[in-house]
């Protein structure tokens, strides 16, 4: 129900016209993340996923409840977002081994997402696609199922090796399959 809302809420933000991205406008795969408060945040929030026929994976991040400003969002390699500080999700996910940087802009890792820009009512939304993820599928370097997704109490400088110097989890939810 919590994920419905949030994604009423988005679509009434007027930020997505269609989901039809390729030329058969074929949906192939769906996942999410629930996000929860870590660090003592009050940030809540879910990441809807769209695996688009051949066209990558469409990726919609809503928060609330967050500080105003910039703050980083991120793939990490462990879908574990147990303890208050969310540590057990490891690093960020980078299985070609690539540096830091921004997406769209290589080098970066394959668990670079972007910033987040929340507003002053404590909400923010950031959508992308990620041409070079999968939901499930034979290729591990390319699955997101079971990453976590962080969100960060700063923003990514996409500069600062290996993590972008974006600060602690406020964020943090396990990436599932909706199937």
């Amino acid at each position: 129900m919590k994920r419905l809302l949030y994604l009423s809420a988005f679509l009434s933000l007027g930020a997505v016209t269609s989901c039809d991205d390729d030329e058969t406008g074929e949906i192939i795969r769906l996942a999410h993340a629930d996000l929860e408060a870590k660090s003592g945040s009050s940030l809540t929030g879910t990441v809807s996923f769209s695996q688009l026929n051949g066209r990558g994976v469409r990726v919609y991040v809503v928060v609330s409840g967050a500080t105003p400003g910039l703050h980083a969002v991120h793939l990490h390699q462990n879908g574990d977002c147990s303890g208050p500080t969310a540590m057990n999700v490891g690093t960020h996910w980078n299985p070609t081994s690539e540096p830091h940087g921004r997406r769209g802009t290589p080098p970066f890792h394959r668990g670079d997402i972007g910033n987040i820009t929340v507003n002053a009512d404590g909400t923010g939304v950031l959508a992308l696609t990620a041409e070079d993820w999968t939901i499930g599928g034979a290729d591990a370097s390319r699955d997101i199922l079971n990453k976590a997704v962080i969100v960060h109490a700063g923003a990514d400088d996409y500069v600062t090796q290996p993590s972008g110097n974006s600060g602690v989890h406020v964020g943090c939810g396990v990436v599932t399959d909706d199937l």
